[in-house]
This record gives C-alpha cells, structure tokens and sequence, in this order.
C-alpha cells in the first residue's frame, strides 16, 4: 500500500488529492484541516498524522490530552485513521508523549 507523506501546510491542497484510486493509498499529513480531511476521503483513503510534534516538545500535558481527544473524535470515527505523529519525536517531554499514548489507549469514542 503506498503511503503518501505530505509536509508542511496542505489547508488548500486537499482537493489535489481526490484522484488518487480509492481504497489503495495511507494519506499521512503534516498540518493539513482533519474534518476536511476526513470529510474530503471518508471511505476512499486511510488517513494518519494530524498530531504536530510541537504539542508533545512545547505544550502542557493537559493540551496534548486534548488534542489528541479532538483528532480521535474528528478521525476515528467509521474507522480509516492511524493515529500517528506528524514526525520524528526525540524531543517530546516525556510526560507529554506518556499522556498521547494514555489518551489514546484509554479515551472512549
């Protein structure tokens, strides 16, 4: 199965996208609207990342928790998302990568 990474802004780029043959590419982004995304590939693509790597190096443990519940509940809905980082993470606090792992674990759709 392919995977395509996309890095950097994808805000705009999304609907670039739409040609790819349903149901036989990972579509991995950086920064990119998950509910648009979401919306935009619902059954016709697996999506992943969506989860900035500046969350787990800079933000409080309480804002990781949140956003990774925020993508949980945008994305894992239907099925079709990897959770996954958007990038290496050998700077994330560690109590802030402990709380994503957690989080996902445990948080209830």
């Amino acid at each position: 199965t392919p995977i395509l990474y996309t890095e950097g802004k994808y805000f705009t780029r999304i609907n670039a996208m739409t040609g790819l043959p349903e149901g036989k590419v990972l579509l991995h982004f950086e920064f990119a609207d998950p509910a648009e995304c979401k919306k935009t590939f619902a059954g016709k693509a697996c999506l992943s990342g969506f989860m900035p790597t500046y969350h787990l190096e800079w933000s409080s443990k309480q804002t990781v928790i949140d956003e990774t519940k925020r993508h949980l509940d945008i994305l894992a809905d239907g099925g079709g998302y990897i959770f996954d980082t958007s990038a290496a993470i050998e700077n994330a606090k560690r109590e802030n990568w402990e709380a994503m792992m957690e989080t996902v674990r445990n948080y209830k759709l």
